[in-house]
């Protein structure tokens, strides 16, 4: 049993509640982080399946937490979303498999699709929970950087029963694209804070350095913009914007500065993909980032 409950660190769970605080204190203002009743500690999630009688999807269930949790498993990781996919077959009610299981592919390399769509399967065999929406949402946004079908997603999960009331203004703010960065990279960063150390911590990382830098970009962006509606013409370096007091200084963002192409256009100066914000931005082009 020690093997067992040691196999999967559950990545996410605590993670999930502090997101579930963070939006909260966000609309209604700040105070510490709490788990949320309805989000189930990760030794809970494992022993519901333990517990449950269905032999097959419990094995099957018991092997995706080990080759989960364990780096020595390697070779076997690719193997992570038919091995979900079977337990979630053999065990449709088994809810925290569900959750889990998302939760643990889109930390995975090429599994954050995957995973958004396993949370949003989840919503119709559980339509009154409202985590599974919830989840969704948070996957679509920090994930897929979809804030169109987080929005939505956090919508759904605001009419079920006993939903905090945070989520529908959430969503709301999703919608605009002044605040949509910022709720993207937050909501990355509780995610990546709340998560016990193992597999799947560097893939978190390197979401919120890449949101880091794009909301640092899209404030600098925002200033030059309004340089040039106030002077009439595109500033020849940042250091104009500062003096006009649109900024507090040249931003520096991944350890570099942020510096302004002649068309207006800002980067690292060792450029970097940016990241498009869908249902805010334009079509990336072809090779860009989600």
């Amino acid at each position: 049993m020690a093997a067992t409950t040691r196999a999967v660190p559950a990545l996410l769970l605590v993670a999930a509640a502090g997101t579930h605080a963070w939006l909260d204190g966000q609309v209604q203002g700040a105070r510490p982080p709490v788990m949320h009743p309805n989000v189930p500690s990760y030794p809970v999630a494992l022993f519901h399946g333990l517990l449950r009688g269905r032999a097959a999807a419990d094995i099957q269930w018991l092997r995706f937490a080990s080759y989960a949790g364990d780096n020595r498993h390697q070779a076997v990781r690719p193997a992570l979303q038919p091995l979900l996919r079977l337990v979630l077959d053999l065990d449709s009610g088994f809810a925290d498999a569900w959750w889990v299981g998302a939760l643990i592919l889109s930390t995975e390399k090429g599994g954050e699709r995957e995973a958004a769509a396993v949370a949003h399967e989840a919503g119709s065999h559980f339509p009154n929970q409202w985590r599974f929406p919830f989840l969704e949402g948070a996957l679509q946004l920090t994930a897929l950087f979809n804030t169109t079908a987080a929005a939505a997603a956090w919508e759904r999960a605001s009419a079920l029963p006993d939903a905090p009331p945070y989520l529908a203004q959430a969503a709301g703010r999703l919608r605009s694209r002044d605040e949509a960065c910022l709720i993207a990279q937050r909501t990355a960063e509780q995610i990546l804070d709340m998560s016990p150390p193992g597999q799947g911590q560097a893939a978190l990382a390197a979401r919120v350095r890449d949101l880091k830098v794009e909301c640092t970009l899209r404030n600098v962006e925002a200033a030059v913009a309004s340089y040039r509606q106030r002077e009439g013409r595109l500033p020849a370096t940042l250091d104009e914007v500062v003096a006009a007091g649109l900024l507090g200084g040249v931003p520096r963002a991944a350890g570099q500065p942020v510096v302004l192409a002649g068309d207006g256009s800002v980067n690292l100066a060792a450029p970097v993909p940016r990241i498009h914000l869908r249902g805010h931005d334009a079509p990336p082009p072809p090779g860009s980032a989600p």
